[in-house]
């Protein structure tokens, strides 16, 4: 019998609204089994716990949606997320808010 090769991680936790984040990482990746461009958004809340939120790559998003939230609060340069504080205000699809905290 063949042997499975896969890698088992712990379970990431998806954020909460109201709740502060710090980023702490954004990392380009592609789905495993349809290819799908995205990127991986890391982020702590002041306890440490540690989240992740995915958002897939578009050519055209609104600023409802998963990626458009993010560029309308944080712009287009994932390299100036690392260390900014978002809130998540609203985040259920086609209403999806997100802040930047002032430190």
């Amino acid at each position: 019998m063949p042997k499975i090769d896969t890698q088992l991680v712990g379970e990431q936790e998806s954020p909460d609204i109201g709740v502060v984040y710090t980023i702490t990482d954004v990392d380009e990746f592609k789905s495993a089994v349809q290819s799908f461009k995205g990127y991986r958004v890391t982020m702590k809340d002041a306890t440490g716990n540690e989240v992740v939120e995915a958002l897939w790559k578009q050519e055209v998003a609104g600023p409802n949606s998963k990626i458009g939230a993010y560029i309308t609060a944080l712009g287009n340069d994932t390299d100036k997320w690392i260390g900014k504080k978002v809130k998540y205000i609203n985040w259920v699809k086609g209403n999806r808010n997100i802040e930047v905290v002032k430190a």
